[in-house]
């Protein structure tokens, strides 16, 4: 996206990752910090196996936990 002068109108939507890397709940930490360092991302989403969202892990919460 380009930079936008109004940040703050601009839809979520637009910006959002549609597919999105994930990782499930009873993955291991390792393998939580493995996915972000090679998909470039910072957070996962954590989904169950009914494949709905049941938290969201961030690389601070896994520094904070030793993982990291």
């Amino acid at each position: 996206m380009e930079r936008e002068a109004e940040v703050f109108s601009v839809p979520v939507e637009r910006v959002m990752t549609r597919s999105p890397k994930h990782i499930a709940p009873e993955a291991l930490g390792s393998a939580a910090v493995h996915l972000m360092e090679t998909a470039g991302v910072v957070a996962l989403p954590v989904v169950g196996t009914d494949d709905r969202v049941v938290g969201v892990v961030h690389l601070h919460d896994l520094l904070r936990a030793g993982a990291a």
